[in-house]
């Protein structure tokens, strides 16, 4: 009989460490479930953020297309140009093209001189900007290209 208690002792000490090493991985697998679940949470709260910025940038976007509307009505301003292709004809299409103008006709075109000698008109500027009538207080007259 002594022999049979020391087999089921043996037996009872396998089975009791294998339920430890079950409880230790019962453990590890809890604690990547809350992990996980805390992952989802986070992840619901940031669609719930993004949707809810999304609704507030097209609300303003509504808004603003509104205000441009009645902007339009109350100065008759034409409709708006597609903003990609006016500015692709402003900009070289190529490093050639750029290298291709001197110093000089980029620093002539930048300032809106164009060095046409027929263009040397006088003009009437107040702070820095061009003025079609002279009906302000603080003129300064310049010639434009000099």
């Amino acid at each position: 009989m002594g022999k049979q208690l020391k087999e089921y002792e043996e037996k009872t000490n396998e089975l009791l460490a294998k339920v430890n090493d079950l409880e230790k991985k019962v453990d590890e697998l809890q604690d990547e479930l809350r992990i996980k679940q805390e992952k989802v949470v986070k992840g619901k709260e940031l669609t719930k953020n993004l949707v809810e910025k999304i609704e507030r940038l097209t609300s303003e976007i509504s808004d603003d297309q509104q205000l441009l509307r009645e902007n339009k009505k109350e100065k008759k301003l034409p409709e708006m140009p597609d903003q990609t292709s006016g500015a692709s004809l402003l900009l070289p299409l190529t490093s050639k093209d750029k290298d291709s103008r001197s110093k000089e006709e980029n620093h002539k075109l930048l300032n809106g001189n164009s060095g046409d000698l027929t263009d040397r008109r006088q003009r009437t500027q107040v702070n820095g900007k061009n003025l079609e009538d002279g009906n302000t207080g603080h003129l300064d007259t310049a010639m434009n290209g000099v």
